[in-house]
């Protein structure tokens, strides 16, 4: 099913989205409803690359992230990554000395002994707990329906609130999404500024961020998602 465009919505859903005007609307739509081509990877080059602190498709943003895991180390722990097409960010647990497992709806196929896979429905059919998450530039676009997934104001609150329970008491997510000021771009993605951010961190503790400049949450960056620093949150 194609996502909608915004001028289709309810008024209601669109002030839903809005926060009662609290966000601005900027227009982007992408339709990737259908299922995505692979990108080409090599597993080899990427954890070469990861050696030497090169980036990939979110640059400063893995930047920032290899700082945070220098600050806190995830050697020897279990390791969800949340939103995965290519294994970018599972080649970074491994250098970093963790052991990573995609939590994906569609399962992506790295075959790599490594690295664990499994859907979203077999987790929630027998879910275990990890010492630590990454979520990178994931959230900002659930239930926006551009990937097809059913349309809902609240999808990023609600991921969040299920990270509360995949990540252990006390254990670590690493987050990035866009900030700036709050907006929703759609259907690419949201922007959180004073107000979405709030709600969608408050249920953990800020233990540091990486990357977050003095006006990080004041500065119009227009349609671009680009700007993501790390925020390094625990489960209390």
């Amino acid at each position: 099913m194609n996502s909608p465009k915004w001028i289709e919505l309810s008024t209601e859903q669109q002030l839903s989205y809005l926060m009662g005007g609290k966000a601005k609307l900027e227009e982007w739509y992408i339709d990737e409803a259908q299922t995505r081509k692979q990108e080409p990877y090599s597993i080899e080059e990427y954890r070469n690359r990861i050696r030497n602190r090169g980036v990939n498709y979110y640059g400063e943003t893995d930047k920032w992230l290899y700082e945070a895991l220098d600050l806190c180390p995830i050697t020897g722990l279990d390791v969800a990554i949340m939103g995965s097409t290519q294994p970018w960010y599972e080649c970074v647990v491994l250098e970093f000395g963790g052991k990573p497992t995609t939590i994906e709806y569609n399962l992506p196929g790295y075959n790599h002994p490594e690295m664990k896979e499994i859907s979203v429905t077999e987790y929630w059919q027998n879910p275990v707990r990890f010492d630590v998450a990454l979520s990178i530039s994931s959230f900002e676009h659930d239930g926006l329906g551009r990937y097809g997934d059913p349309l809902n104001p609240d999808g990023d609150l609600r991921a969040m609130s299920e990270m509360k329970k995949i990540v252990k008491k006390d254990g670590i997510l690493f987050l990035a999404v866009p900030v700036g000021l709050d907006k929703v771009v759609w259907n690419a993605h949201r922007i959180y500024g004073p107000h979405r951010l709030q709600m969608l961190i408050q249920d953990w503790k800020l233990e540091g961020c990486v990357g977050v400049e003095d006006d990080f949450i004041s500065r119009d960056t227009g349609q671009s998602g680009a700007y993501q620093p790390i925020l390094v949150l625990r489960n209390i």
